[in-house]
């Protein structure tokens, strides 16, 4: 029944980002939705520790579980500064983590759990697609440029261009997945997936494309020169090359689209504070502000959603999900959270097989994307899905000495059952 559920949700929570413009509650009709589902899964958990069944409670665990009591309490004492919803969404993701490490048995469960995801993530994508080539799906059009930006039918175009990003980074968790941890020979994929596989990286790369967002653009490019640098350095090699070449003869398409304010800045229509979207000027004044703080506030943030202009007085908007964890949880929810990454980095590190090079690769983009913009920690549906992913690197899968040993076990079971039948 967890697996079930475990593999309805991975299959549910891509389609579960379509906009379908419904709320209830300040929440969004398949944001409930994803809630539900995620509450459903952690009571099944529940379940079988009353069953007393095996119950795999780690470091990284104990961890969750002091920033949730963190969270919750700095709601109880600031009940005006939080947003109760923001603090549900911060939260259930981490628990993704807990509750999936618990359910998964083995590596095939996964590589079923990938493929759900990607065919869950199928449909938005395929209709983005029909969207964005039908010229509707528009988010606005810039008005410097006369760029028009889309969002298919995600909620805007940031949530679109994650999604499209995550997508990639999948395609190349399946394909990775489907070597074989014994001998590192790869297994042919059917001609069909093959094909399924690159039709869905084009329209991904389709909608990324029309979607404009650059901080999902970075971290894709962050992930896929780290993962050919472990896995193909020719493919890397030539593929830098390839689109170095790209980049200078589709400069007046790329530039214009993708690093308009660097030209409105060189031309002198902007000043200098506007590169980078003016992250430089918010993350100095996130800083400088949160330093301006009482004593009790530095420890307890400014309260957990407390994103905008008018529970606080001022504007919190950080562009930069870590400082906004600074910024929204205090210093000891920053630091807390800062450790449960530090600790599941040191897990990645120690993994066995081959896909520890992918899950490096991955951790350090989504790590950068958090860095630098609103990316896996405020979008609750990639926060979910990447502490889903993220739960592979803890779980408990038999190793080769545990395999010996369990034959070893079996052999001496049957001598002694072959001795007790002759005597």
């Amino acid at each position: 029944m967890d697996l079930l559920l475990l593999n309805l949700f991975a299959f549910l929570r891509p389609i579960l980002f379509i906009d379908i413009g419904t709320e209830v509650g300040g929440l969004s009709v398949f944001e409930l939705a994803a809630i539900f589902l995620a509450l459903m899964l952690f009571a099944t958990l529940v379940y079988k520790m009353a069953l007393k069944e095996k119950f795999y409670f780690s470091s990284i665990d104990m961890l969750i579980l002091l920033f949730t009591l963190w969270c919750i309490g700095i709601y109880v004492a600031y009940p005006e500064d939080a947003d109760i919803n923001d603090v549900a969404k911060l939260i259930i993701p981490l628990w993704t983590f807990t509750v999936a490490k618990n359910v998964i048995k083995n590596r095939s469960q996964f590589l079923s759990l990938i493929l759900l995801i990607l065919i869950g993530f199928s449909i938005p994508l395929m209709l983005s697609g029909a969207l964005i080539i039908t010229g509707n799906g528009l988010d606005k059009i810039n008005y410097w440029t006369d760029i028009a930006r889309y969002k298919g039918v995600y909620s805007n175009p940031h949530n679109m261009g994650h999604n499209m990003a995550f997508v990639i980074m999948m395609v190349a968790t399946y394909f990775s997945f489907s070597y074989n941890a014994t001998d590192s020979k790869q297994q042919k994929l059917p001609i069909w997936k093959k094909f399924l596989l690159t039709l869905l990286i084009l329209l991904a790369t389709f909608c990324l494309y029309n979607s404009s967002v650059r901080t999902a653009i970075l971290g894709l490019v962050i992930f896929l020169g780290m993962y050919l640098f472990f896995f193909n350095k020719k493919i890397l090699l030539f593929g830098m090359a390839g689109t170095l070449v790209l980049a200078i003869l589709f400069a007046p398409v790329i530039v214009p689209r993708f690093f308009n304010d660097f030209v409105m800045v060189s031309e002198g229509e902007w000043g200098k504070e506007k590169l980078g979207s003016g992250r430089i000027g918010l993350w100095t004044n996130t800083l400088k502000g949160f330093g301006d703080l009482p004593i009790d506030k530095i420890l307890a943030g400014n309260g957990i959603g407390n994103r905008e202009e008018g529970l606080s007085g001022r504007n919190l908007d950080t562009h930069s999900d870590i400082l906004g964890m600074l910024e929204e949880t205090g210093l000891v929810g920053f630091v807390l959270y800062m450790l449960l990454q530090i600790f599941i980095f040191k897990r990645i590190l120690t993994m066995q097989d081959q896909v520890k090079y992918l899950y490096i690769a991955m951790f350090v983009a989504i790590f950068v994307m958090n860095l630098v913009s609103n990316s896996y920690i405020s979008r609750f549906g990639m926060a979910q899905l990447f502490y889903l992913i993220m739960a592979y690197v803890e779980v408990p899968l038999p190793t080769k000495a545990t395999k010996h040993i369990s034959l070893d076990k079996r052999k001496e079971k049957n001598k002694l059952s072959l001795l007790q039948s002759r005597s």
